[in-house]
């Protein structure tokens, strides 16, 4: 072992041994959430009602406690479980035998019955699920969630179990919701009070309508429609989704679970009708229901006279009546003979409450329990000949009858949003160009890229196209793609190069370029206005052609610029467009200075029309950049204009200031050239200045 070199101490440190988990450490280990216990406690229940029906006949009833002491003048009372696995209508007697010291008492015995109803398959969405997990239900919810319209069938799974000791066959109908819940559309809601813990509550609740799905509805397949799900095995069932619309549709499945052990084990019943040499009897008949090869197991009292034949036509109708989930016939003979089989030769409390009322009206019990007379029994060719057989076969199962309310039918919600398929632009910024006409074709202002991502969880299959004048470049996809088309694919809206497919969660990058329009390039700025451009990428997606317009706006601006004079250039201003420098003399040159402004966003590059000096007068500086004003001020820059006449007589000049693709500007300069020194002080002070002249 390894030892510290300061201590000498070993640095291993024991590690316990942990158990190895079985079934056996459910016990000792305690969960400290209450989720934990609830579902350990539902898990012990279940198995240990599955031991007690392990004897596979439906139904187990437990005794708490079984054995007892009944004091003197006292009640002892005993609770009795149903323990079930099988819907019935089950019947028993429970034999109590009392002894004492003095001996033993007659035996007392007392009916039992017991009618379960329910449904016994269990619908989930797995085939094995945890014991004790779940709650154990008929009925459940598939959501298909969102899913793109016109896409190959969606599939989800669900599992029908059958825990009950007899197979089932499950018949599948398919019912619509009457109106598709498209959005929008009014959702019918009825108010009603609820009285919980004497505390009313006001419930909302939404009405849906259904009806059964025709044959031409698609949307909602289930394969099989009708099968058999062995007993304790589980069946699955595959339910198809697709539309070709947009929209939210919701359906749900009904399942008729039938009991197959019935048919497997049918009745029969015989009819007796008057046989010709018994004269006293010839009025009577002997009804009996047995099992082939097996002797009589029921034999109803003979009322004769009169009730004879409204007792067998009673008897008739019985058979002929349907009974749910278990075909034709009797509920009551199958129940009856369910019950005598399981008891043999003893007497069934429930035939004998039958017989009694079918007794004639005011006959005494005693008179209705009446046992027959003995007469001679006809020959064998005789009853063979008088014999009327009928085959009674749909018997609920052989050790208790249909319930008195049947079977609950299998429900399995369905619901499925189809919506439009779209490509999700990740920067819509990226789709709008703001252009600059000065700025020349290979500046970044005309190239956009712009990310277009599925948000969808299915593959989406399209072509991308646009018209001038935008034009797609390039593709970079998230993912490898197939090779472009050879020859372009021709659509309304442009020529698609390549056809996309995106697995969900992927994006194409596509890189867009603004073409300017030649008859752009060739017009004259200064007739012409700010220009705007609209168009679309437009996305069509296959196989139903669905497409999807995303908006291209560009505004093309111009540059422009103003000229003005400097207010405390000079007093002597005529008009805006005009600047008078006044009386000048020859030799005493004069400066005034002009404003060029920009009052766009666009950056101005100006130059000055003509020569620097002309006609006596010059401009400093000849040309320069005003940039756009963006959020702030416009931005101006200031120009020195100096006059210096050559002779005495009036110069006029047009300054003109052309802008590169933008609109210009000019001005007028005008002054007079004298030698009179008094005339030039005395026409032109500078008032800003405050100065005076003598």
């Amino acid at each position: 072992s390894l030892k510290s070199s300061r201590s000498g101490r070993s640095t291993n440190k024991r590690v316990p041994k942990r158990p190895e988990l079985s079934g056996e450490n459910e016990p000792m280990q305690v969960f400290t959430r209450n989720l934990g216990q609830t579902v350990l406690a539902e898990r012990h229940r279940l198995l240990a009602q599955a031991k007690l029906l392990k004897s596979r006949l439906g139904l187990a009833i437990t005794l708490d406690p079984p054995v007892g002491k009944l004091e003197a003048f006292g009640e002892w009372r005993c609770v009795l479980t149903a323990n079930s696995d099988m819907c019935g209508d089950y019947d028993d007697v429970l034999h109590c035998h009392v002894s004492s010291d003095t001996g033993e008492l007659p035996p007392q015995r007392v009916p039992v019955r017991v009618s379960i109803t329910g449904s016994p398959l269990v619908v989930q969405k797995n085939r094995v699920e945890a014991v004790g997990m779940f709650a154990l239900s008929n009925s459940m919810l598939l959501d298909f969630r969102s899913l793109v319209a016109g896409e190959p069938p969606v599939l989800k799974t669900f599992h029908v179990q059958n825990p009950c000791p007899y197979d089932m066959r499950v018949a599948w109908k398919m019912f619509n919701y009457a109106r598709p819940d498209l959005p929008g559309a009014e959702q019918p809601w009825v108010f009603c009070d609820l009285e919980v813990a004497r505390e009313a509550v006001r419930v909302k609740l939404g009405l849906r309508s259904y009806e059964p799905a025709s044959p031409e509805d698609v949307r909602y397949r289930v394969e099989p429609t009708d099968t058999v799900v062995k007993s304790g095995q589980s069946v699955g069932f595959r339910v198809y989704y697709q539309s070709d619309q947009s929209g939210k549709f919701c359906s749900y499945l009904q399942g008729t679970q039938t009991v197959l052990h019935g048919d497997q084990h049918p009745l029969t019943v015989k009819l007796w009708e008057k046989l010709p040499h018994d004269e006293e009897d010839a009025a009577e008949s002997t009804v009996s229901t047995s099992r082939p090869g097996s002797g009589s197991l029921l034999e109803s009292a003979k009322p004769g006279g009169a009730g004879e034949n409204e007792h067998v036509a009673g008897l008739e109708a019985q058979l002929e009546g349907r009974q749910e989930g278990g075909g034709d016939g009797p509920r009551d003979a199958a129940g009856e003979v369910a019950g005598e089989e399981e008891q043999g030769e003893a007497e069934s409390p429930r035939s004998s409450v039958q017989d009694e009322a079918r007794a004639p009206a005011g006959a005494s019990p005693s008179t209705a329990h009446k046992p027959p007379r003995t007469r001679a029994r006809p020959s064998a060719d005789e009853l063979a000949q008088a014999e009327k057989t009928m085959v009674l076969r749909g018997a609920f199962h052989p050790h208790a009858g249909a319930p008195l309310i049947p079977m609950s039918k299998l429900t399995v919600g369905l619901e499925a949003l189809s919506l439009k398929p779209y490509l999700e632009p990740d920067d819509r910024k990226q789709m709008y160009f703001r252009l600059f006409s000065c700025n020349p074709l290979a500046h970044a202002q005309y190239h956009r890229k712009l990310t277009l991502t599925n948000l969808f969880n299915a593959p989406l299959t399209f072509t991308l196209s646009c018209k001038r004048p935008w034009a797609i470049v390039e593709f970079d996809h998230s993912v490898p793609q197939a090779p472009p088309l050879e020859e372009p694919l021709y659509t309304p809206f442009g020529f698609a190069t390549q056809i996309h497919t995106l697995p969900p969660r992927e994006s194409v990058e596509v890189s867009l370029d603004f073409k300017t329009p030649e008859e752009v390039l060739e017009c004259n700025p200064d007739e012409t206005e700010d220009l705007k451009f609209t168009s679309n990428v437009v996305a069509i997606f296959q196989p139903l052609g669905v497409e999807q317009f995303l908006p291209l706006t560009a505004d093309y601006l111009f540059p422009a610029i103003t000229v003005a004079v400097t207010k405390l250039s000079t007093a002597s201003l005529s008009s805006k467009n005009c600047m008078d420098f006044g009386m000048v003399h020859l030799q005493a040159p004069r400066k005034l200075h002009l404003t060029l402004t920009n009052p766009t966003v666009v950056p101005a590059k100006w130059k000055l029309e003509g020569p620097a000096e002309a006609d006596g007068y010059t401009v400093s500086p000849v040309s320069g950049l005003i940039e756009g004003h963006g959020l702030g001020f416009p931005q101006s820059t200031v120009i020195e204009v100096t006059f210096l006449p050559q002779a005495v007589k009036t110069f006029k000049r047009e300054l003109v200031f052309t802008c590169k693709r933008g609109r210009s500007c000019s001005i007028v300069v005008e002054g007079q050239g004298t030698i009179d020194e008094v005339m030039e002080t005395a026409y032109d002070r500078p008032r800003a200045w405050g100065l005076k002249y003598g």
